[in-house]
């Protein structure tokens, strides 16, 4: 993400005045989540922490992009009768939208 969204993603958890909760904040990710991306910070009180960053839009691109591929899937035929598609949509579903909450994953 450019750095101008990772700062507006900032303001809106944090506040306007969102570098206060920071002694330290490093704005380029130092790693990718499957979901989104990772920053290296030191919390005020100097506890070292990673936060990860939602790409936006993830959560509500979930059903949409899922109710597509079984679109295709059933379009194209693509995998044999018996394989339960529809119950590895219907958890995948459940497990990504899981993955989005960061406070139950926290």
């Amino acid at each position: 993400m450019p750095i101008k969204h990772v700062v507006r993603i900032f303001e809106r958890a944090y506040g306007a005045d969102w570098q206060r909760h920071f002694k330290e904040i490093n704005l380029f990710p130092f790693a990718a989540a499957s979901i989104g991306q990772v920053h290296e910070a030191v919390l005020a009180d100097g506890t070292r922490v990673a936060l990860k960053i939602q790409y936006t839009g993830i959560s509500n691109s979930i059903d949409s992009d899922l109710d597509n591929f079984k679109m295709l899937v059933d379009v194209l035929g693509v995998f044999p009768r018996g394989l339960y598609v529809e119950e590895i949509i219907r958890v995948s579903r459940i497990e990504l939208h899981n993955e989005c909450n960061y406070l139950r994953e926290a």
